[in-house]
């Protein structure tokens, strides 16, 4: 997977693992995620702090970060990880603030227009 795939703005639905350590074996997980900024780690590195706090999460070089559909809040996950990843339609929101796709909490309708 490269991360020129993954769009700005864009929706994807990927499988994820459910707890993506070194060395761990875990199920993978449905995920789907509103891109709101692709890092390169490389060029942009974490800060020690960051690593640090989480020494044994399995990392990559590409790391998104945007808003989970599904859980309804900011997450990031690291392209090497990922699987099946697949555009999604993005919700489209009215002035109003009101999804006219499907149901959005407030807080993915603020991060909706932000992005926009």
């Amino acid at each position: 997977m490269s991360y020129r795939t993954l769009l700005l703005g864009r929706a994807y639905k990927f499988l994820y693992p459910s707890h993506n350590f070194d060395g761990v074996m875990s199920g993978m997980e449905h995920r789907r995620c509103l891109v709101q900024n692709v890092r390169d780690t490389s060029s942009n590195p974490l800060d020690e702090e960051t690593v640090s706090a989480n020494p044994l999460l399995k990392r990559g070089r590409w790391l998104v970060t945007g808003i989970d559909l599904d859980k309804h809040e900011e997450r990031s996950f690291y392209v090497e990880s990922m699987i099946a990843v697949m555009e999604i339609k993005t919700p489209s929101v009215c002035s109003e603030g009101r999804s006219h796709d499907w149901p959005m909490s407030d807080k993915l309708q603020t991060a909706s227009k932000r992005h926009r």
